[in-house]
């Protein structure tokens, strides 16, 4: 049984927008993004969609537990998917190293999840199953824009850190 030790969360200000890609993997103009004190807001042309990249704070060593790996047990996302916008695939990587991917462990499907999260629930958590963290932790999360320009606000993002028994 894993024990939490460390909670880590970044405002959202720190999310990185990649610029957005139509269906055909082209890129698409990118429109303003706006960082506020309340987080980031950024907008999806129609038909497109974009990756945004959120690195976590991140305990790799614990000394007083003979020498264990930190694992990242939950890795959390507050954000309001505005208009016809969708969160649609979570990434956890751990440096370079892939940890876990929504779109494999739904079975190749999309999250498809829109509306306000801003609180913590069962549509922004994500538990990619204890990993050891080597490097460091970024959730990376693929919106989606429909039929309209759509904006997405993200708040805030963080992870739960546990050790192993």
């Amino acid at each position: 049984m894993a024990k939490p030790i460390f909670a880590s969360w970044a405002h959202g200000v720190s999310a990185e927008v990649e610029p957005p890609h139509d269906p055909a993997g082209h890129d698409v103009p990118m429109q303003p993004v706006l960082k506020t004190g309340g987080g980031v807001t950024f907008t999806i042309p129609a038909n497109t969609g974009v990756w945004v990249h959120m690195p976590v704070a991140s305990p790799v060593h614990i000394p007083q537990n003979g020498e264990k790996r930190a694992q990242v047990g939950k890795v959390m996302l507050l954000f309001d998917a505005r208009q016809t916008s969708s969160l649609m695939q979570i990434k956890v990587h751990d440096g370079a190293s892939p940890v876990w991917d929504s779109w494999e462990a739904l079975g190749k499907k999309d999250i498809a999840v829109s509306g306000e999260h801003l609180r913590l629930g069962d549509v922004n958590s994500f538990f990619p199953g204890d990993k050891d963290v080597h490097v460091g932790i970024n959730i990376a999360a693929r919106f989606a824009g429909g039929e309209i320009d759509s904006a997405v606000y993200i708040a805030g993002f963080g992870a739960d850190f546990v050790y192993p028994q």
